[in-house]
């Protein structure tokens, strides 16, 4: 699919340098179609030639593989001349034979870079196949998230699911910062006390400078999905910014909430997971 749109792309433009008529080239429309449509043939045959991205990519293997019901964890190697990456940077992995998804990174430091995804979809399974010692393309790092609480104020962070690795990246910038106003973090998941991704924030909360400002709240959908009355109850603590990852669906229960609580829409932020 990632090629087939440039080629639909170049069979567009050709038809559109078929349809013109002569005099209309050296109109002022003419010259900028003429322009528009050649530079965007360049970047097609570009990206359909796999040279999108080429400049970030490097070589890496897998050096750890950690498997659950829920989520697949792996850790990469990154030599000393490849691109910096940071924990909530995303990166695409590119197995070979195999297209290259995006991923957002849980953790790194200057040798290691690991991901933690949903154990579930096509993507998952193919990289369930790899061994210890695989090679793969990192390409990247792209993004930076980074959500800091305003001082003197207090802040919500909602992740769901595997959405808590954007949650988990964040924390895990926290070890060594303070924190001016108070942040709150709540998680949705299921089956609470066996999810491993859960114990592992936990565990980065307690190594945080400034944990004594910093609540954690989970909720366990084995008693029951969070009703609207406890999203409203949430929503009245007037959070100074709100951040979801997560369903869409449970995103817009929150966002509207929030807003009829006197939240302000641009505090509001969340992850369009979807589009990854």
């Amino acid at each position: 699919m990632h090629r087939l749109f440039p080629l639909c792309y170049i069979i567009l433009a050709v038809h559109v340098f078929v349809l013109m008529k002569a005099n209309q080239w050296v109109t002022p429309l003419g010259i900028f179609t003429a322009l528009l449509t050649i530079i965007s043939i360049f970047y097609c045959f570009k990206s359909i030639s796999g040279f999108t991205g080429k400049s970030h990519c490097f070589n890496s293997c897998l050096t750890e593989k950690s498997l659950s019901d829920k989520y697949l964890k792996l850790t990469f190697t990154k030599s000393p001349s490849a691109p910096k990456v940071t924990a909530g940077n995303f990166i695409f992995i590119r197995k070979q034979g195999e297209n290259p998804h995006p991923y957002t990174v849980a953790a790194a430091d200057d040798t290691t870079i690991t991901v933690i995804i949903r154990n579930k979809g096509y993507f998952a399974e193919q990289l369930k196949k790899l061994n210890i010692k695989d090679k793969v393309i990192l390409e990247g790092p792209y993004g930076s998230f980074f959500l800091e609480p305003p001082e003197h104020q207090s802040s919500l962070w909602i992740g769901q699911g595997v959405g808590m690795t954007a949650l988990f990246s964040a924390v895990s910038k926290l070890v060594n910062s303070k924190i001016g106003g108070s942040l709150h973090i709540l998680i949705l998941t299921r089956d609470a006390d066996h999810d491993n991704l859960v114990a592992e924030l936990k565990q980065n909360i307690d190594k945080t400078a400034a944990k004594s400002k910093i609540t954690l709240k989970i909720h366990d959908s084995l008693n029951g999905r969070i009703s609207q009355q406890e999203i409203d109850s949430l929503m009245r603590q007037r959070y100074s910014s709100v951040y979801f990852c997560g369903d869409a669906k449970v995103r817009d229960l929150f966002f509207k909430s929030y807003v009829r609580q006197g939240g302000i829409k641009q505090n509001f932020y969340s992850e369009h997971c979807l589009w990854r």
